[in-house]
């Protein structure tokens, strides 16, 4: 703009010289004067020429420090810029990327960006830029880099399509972000749990031998004892350390360490103690209703407790031979909370007792275990006995 108005200028300076030479009836004092003017003007004309001028060369040296600047941030940046065309060949790369490849820049320009790609990611690439040209966003993915040297490394492409102005694919913009150190710790967190679940695996190992024994050992013993009742009391807790015990062993098996699948926990509990009481399985029916459902050892513990004393108490004093019945359980889940019913149809529970306040072990652990995790109980006393269990699944936390 500055440089079309001196132009106007200096032409109608001239314009009016060649007006005043042609001009022969001016006095010669009057020409002489204009003409001063005019050598006046064309001096400050030629002083704004000179400033302009300087502010010219002034913004075409900043244009050059802003390039050089621009060029310095694209080389160095802490990634990798690499320009594909549309047959994925490399275009472009900046100093970073071209490090990232083991190459010179010169000798990527033209070669396609998938050599340098791991083989085991090939397939991954091909995938992302498929879904770069699809969705027309920018699009992210991980692969493994190899270079001349075979020094593998772990980047995240950060990928972007590049379109003409008609919105036809010219090829592709990718930032490349080394992320090894990020996958190296997590391969060695990967193996720090992979330790970690081997030695719980271990501990619950160890803890199910352990109980096995005293569960033996008590086996053994009761078999020195004639006294019936002193030997029940034996074989209550001799299944006591069996229900634990089991627990473990599900713990051993499971992939999940805090967590078992409580549903068979329960299958394999309650046929077990139905099998310890032989001769009064025979007329006592099991009936089984178990949702599966996923339980925290912090919980599942008191409550495998909880059903070895129901079920060796039904088992026990229920049914008779003349008395003949079925044991229903159910496990399922209500809100947040969930719920275990232990119910037959057998002689009921004596209304003499209150079961939250009596001398009897067996239902003291009881209602010592439900208060411990944080449930209710409820017995109903009719055509049989029903307990009806109420509990939170809590997620503890098993650092």
């Amino acid at each position: 703009m500055g440089g079309n108005n001196s132009k106007k200028n200096f032409n109608y300076l001239r314009l009016k010289a060649e007006e005043l030479l042609t001009d022969k009836d001016r006095n010669q004092e009057k020409l002489s004067h204009e003409i001063d003017e005019i050598i006046h003007e064309l001096e400050v004309h030629q002083i704004e020429l000179k400033i302009q001028n300087e502010d010219l060369i002034k913004t075409q040296l900043d244009l050059e420090n802003s390039r050089q600047d621009y060029h310095e941030l694209y080389d160095f940046a802490p990634v990798g810029y690499i320009t594909l065309n549309d047959t994925e060949l490399i275009t472009r790369v900046n100093l970073t990327g071209a490090e990232m490849l083991g190459k010179t820049r010169k000798y990527l320009i033209n070669k396609a960006f998938v050599r340098f790609i791991d083989p085991s990611y090939k397939k991954t690439f091909y995938g992302h830029i498929q879904e770069v040209k699809k969705a027309n966003i920018k699009q992210k993915c991980q692969v493994e880099l190899i270079s001349s040297e075979k020094i593998f490394l772990f980047v995240n492409l950060d990928t972007i399509a590049s379109l003409d102005e008609e919105g036809n694919l010219k090829g592709f913009k990718i930032i490349l972000t080394d992320i090894s150190e990020i996958k190296k710790i997590e391969s060695e967190l990967e193996d720090s749990l992979k330790e970690k679940d081997l030695l719980i695996k271990e501990t619950h190992h160890r803890v199910k031998n352990k109980l096995q024994v005293i569960s033996s050992l008590l086996n053994l013993q009761s078999e020195y004892i004639k006294d019936k009742s002193e030997k029940e009391y034996f074989r209550e807790s001799q299944n006591r350390a069996k229900s634990m015990a089991l627990i473990h062993e599900l713990l051993y098996q499971s992939t999940n360490m805090g967590r078992i699948d409580f549903a068979e926990y329960v299958k394999t509990l309650v046929y077990d103690i139905y099998k310890s009481y032989r001769s009064n399985s025979e007329f006592i029916k099991l009936n089984l209703k178990l949702k599966p459902i996923t339980l925290d050892i912090n919980t599942a513990v008191p409550c495998g407790l909880v059903i070895n004393e129901l079920v060796s108490n039904v088992m026990k004093h229920a049914f008779t031979p003349e008395k003949k019945g079925d044991l229903n359980i159910n496990l399922s889940s209500y809100n947040e909370n969930l719920v275990l019913i232990i119910k037959d149809n057998g002689i009921g529970f004596p209304s003499s007792i209150d079961f939250k306040n009596t001398e009897t072990l067996g239902l003291k652990l009881v209602n010592t275990l439900v208060d411990q995790i944080n449930g209710k109980i409820e017995i109903t006393a009719d055509n049989g006995t029903e307990f009806n269990i109420t509990f939170p699944d809590v997620k503890f936390d098993n650092k």
